[in-house]
């Protein structure tokens, strides 16, 4: 990657997972954080920031951008308050960009200590040249069409890993979460196909791929978010111990596009999160509800 000039915005664990995972194969990267920006950003800018940060920072950026030509966003999101993908939210500040996502199932600490990692880059018409350049012997980006599939994939598995957390801390056990997981991808397949994305999406590595690691991780703050809420932790006092926690945004936003009749996971995280019902008592409805014929 000699010669390669790369742009990371954000500071986080992420980003700087980012900065050492191209450092290490040769490019050169900048860094950037809260401090001043440089009048121009103008290489290939990875934006990795939570999804509640993103439209203060892409107008920051729009108006330090002159030459920008391509964008990859790293956030697993929806926009609260509009219900705005990531890159819809980019269209409005940058609507001459060429904007990529980046998604998939890989902790920072992972990509950090250079372990094998695998991510999904999508892009209506031409991700497989940057894939193809961006990959490193330990990052391996697949290209993918589906930019809206792939951020709906993103947001939705925060979402549940939210209910796996809430599993754990109710104690029920690896057999209820595995079932969870699986009923969950029923779930994910309907809210594609309703909200644009295509189906098959969820069979990669930015649906079922991130899915299985933050369903089954302490590390994924929206399990332990999760968790933290079953034992009886109020919300706010679980996002002061955690930090930000992608999935709660995600759900409000979801709850913007469409309404949880055919998403029962969903609808009963909703109702623990913003009705104030007990989780048990959501669980057990989830248990008694008419099985379908592919249960």
């Amino acid at each position: 990657m000699e010669g390669l000039h790369l742009t990371i915005i954000g500071r986080g664990a992420f980003g700087s997972a980012l900065t050492s995972v191209y450092q290490r194969a040769g490019a050169s990267v900048q860094l950037l954080g809260r401090e001043r920006w440089p009048d121009n950003v103008n290489s290939s800018t990875f934006v990795a920031v939570p999804t509640i940060d993103l439209i203060s920072v892409l107008g920051r950026l729009a108006a330090h951008n002159h030459q920008l030509k391509a964008m990859i966003l790293c956030c697993k999101g929806i926009e609260a308050s509009s219900g705005l993908l990531p890159t819809q939210i980019a269209a409005q500040f940058l609507p001459d960009v060429s904007t990529y996502v980046l998604s998939g199932p890989g902790f920072a600490k992972d990509l950090e200590a250079g372990r094998p990692v695998a991510h999904t880059l999508a892009h209506s018409k031409n991700a497989a040249a940057l894939a193809k350049m961006l990959s490193t012997p330990t990052f391996r980006l697949y290209h993918c069409d589906d930019r809206v599939g792939v951020q709906l994939c993103g947001a939705l598995k925060n979402i549940i890993a939210i209910a796996a957390g809430v599993a754990q801390g109710l104690s029920f056990g690896e057999s209820a979460r595995a079932a969870l997981i699986t009923r969950a991808t029923v779930e994910l397949r309907y809210l594609l196909k309703k909200l644009g994305g295509r189906p098959e999406t969820q069979w990669t590595l930015a649906g079922i791929g991130d899915l299985i690691l933050t369903c089954n991780s302490p590390t994924s703050r929206n399990f332990r978010f999760g968790e933290a809420i079953a034992k009886g932790t109020t919300v706010q006092h679980a996002l002061g111990e955690i930090g930000t926690v992608e999935g709660l945004g995600a759900l409000a936003g979801l709850g913007k596009l469409t309404a949880f009749d055919q998403a029962p996971i969903c609808q009963g995280l909703s109702d623990v999160l913003h009705e104030g019902q007990d989780p048990r008592g959501v669980v057990e409805r989830w248990m008694t509800q008419r099985p379908t014929k592919a249960g």
